[in-house]
């Protein structure tokens, strides 16, 4: 299974547990469904994390379905990077600047991925 599909199924594994998943918690369990072959911190870490995140949520959209990686989350802040929200503007053309837009989209996007991902 290719790295990308077992994040997938990581993530919608997740969402039926209507839970979020921090970006190292995320990396760890890679790192073990891989053989230890995903590296579990660091920049390395981070760009391939992004690199698999944007893809998954350009493939949901595309598919009009909310944005998986919405579920993915910082441990100091327990909300996504703002490098999710920059995506999340230009994958749906919209503005978020405030930390209230950013807000009220994330716990929309959320509520959308946990009904969609229900068992």
């Amino acid at each position: 299974m290719n790295t990308q599909t077992l994040i997938e199924k990581l993530l919608i594994k997740k969402a039926k547990e209507k839970k979020t998943i921090t970006y190292s918690q995320l990396a760890q369990e890679i790192s073990k469904l891989s053989e230890g072959k995903f590296p579990q911190k660091g920049k390395v870490m981070s760009l391939l994390l992004t690199r698999y995140l944007h893809s998954i949520c350009s493939s949901c959209v595309s598919k009009n379905l909310p944005m998986l990686g919405s579920i993915v989350v910082s441990k100091k802040t327990g909300k996504p990077s703002d490098g999710f929200f920059k995506f999340a503007s230009k994958l749906y053309g919209i503005k978020l600047t405030t930390d209230e837009q950013k807000e009220k989209f994330w716990q929309n996007e959320i509520r959308k991925v946990f009904e969609v991902f229900k068992d």
